[in-house]
C-alpha cells in the first residue's frame, strides 16, 4: 500500500509483515511507532508502518564494527560460555597454556 504526503510516495505494510521481513520484532517496531521515528496509522484492526522509515531505523542500527570489536565480543561470547572451573581444573588448564 502507497500514501502520498507532499508528493513524496510512502509503502506502508502491517506490523506483522514488518516483522516477517526481519525489520524487528513486534515490539521494537511498536516502540519505533510510539516514539514517532516511524510514521502509522491504523487501518482497522491493523497497525501499518512505513517501510521507508523502518529501513531508515534499521540503517541507522547497523554499523561496521572492528576487527578489535569483533574479537572482544568473540571473546566475552566464549568465556561466558565457558564452565566454572574448579582451583583443580584451573591448575591443569594453566598447565595445558603453557
Amino acid at each position: 500500500m502507497s500514501a502520498n504526503a507532499n508528493n513524496v510516495s510512502y509503502s506502508y505494510i502491517c506490523v506483522k509483515d514488518a516483522v516477517e521481513r526481519g525489520f524487528g520484532s513486534r515490539v521494537t517496531i511498536m516502540r519505533w511507532v510510539k516514539d514517532a521515528s516511524v510514521r502509522s496509522f491504523r487501518r482497522g484492526s491493523f497497525r501499518m508502518v512505513c517501510v521507508e522509515d523502518l529501513e531508515a531505523r534499521v540503517a541507522s542500527r547497523e554499523r561496521v564494527i572492528t576487527e578489535d570489536e569483533l574479537v572482544e565480543r568473540l571473546a566475552r561470547q566464549i568465556a561466558n560460555a565457558a564452565p566454572v572451573l574448579s582451583p583443580e581444573g584451573k591448575e591443569h588448564l594453566a598447565r595445558l597454556l603453557r
